[in-house]
């Protein structure tokens, strides 16, 4: 195996969505977004922190464009962002501790916004699936997906990439 080419996963950005927190239910409803409580530890990943919610605590159910261009591989899809998160997690050269046990899709993505390549993988073999996606020179970023929902995780991008 050749040597780990390095990554960094990255939360999603709160930013855009900071506006919805506090927000009436009607008003969320209007936009398409619910406000719902945890009931459980490790079923609502909080895309922000790349965190599991605790029981008890605040998301809000969105959907979420996940490519940043028109593409044939546009798609929106439901995610969850706790209410009030402020900060994006990053974890260079490994994995969120909230992924393991999750299996995943890792999509590589060229300048396009097109889907190259891509692996279906168990958190135990993530790392060597990023690093060896990510020494092909057309992909510019990767996307990790949870398969069984579809719902994008986290954008995977070269340790070096500033963004």
């Amino acid at each position: 195996m050749s040597t780990p080419i390095g990554f960094r996963v990255k939360g999603l950005d709160p930013r855009p969505y900071r506006h919805l927190y506090g927000q009436p239910e009607a008003m969320l409803a209007d936009q398409g977004v619910h406000r719902i409580t945890a009931t459980e530890h490790g079923r609502y990943p909080d895309r922000a922190s790349l965190q599991d919610a605790q029981p008890g605590q605040a998301l809000l159910l969105l959907n979420h464009c996940h490519l940043e261009r028109p593409s044939p591989y546009a798609a929106t899809h439901a995610i969850y962002l706790r209410e009030g998160e402020c900060e994006v997690a990053q974890f260079l050269n490994r994995l969120p501790p909230a992924w393991q046990g999750r299996t995943l899709a890792i999509r590589a993505i060229d300048a396009r916004q097109w889907i190259v390549q891509a692996r279906l993988v168990e958190f135990d073999d993530a790392s060597e699936a990023i690093n060896e996606l990510l020494t092909d020179p057309t992909v510019t970023h990767l996307h990790a997906h949870y398969p069984a929902t579809g719902c994008l995780a986290a954008r995977i991008e070269r340790a070096g990439d500033v963004r």
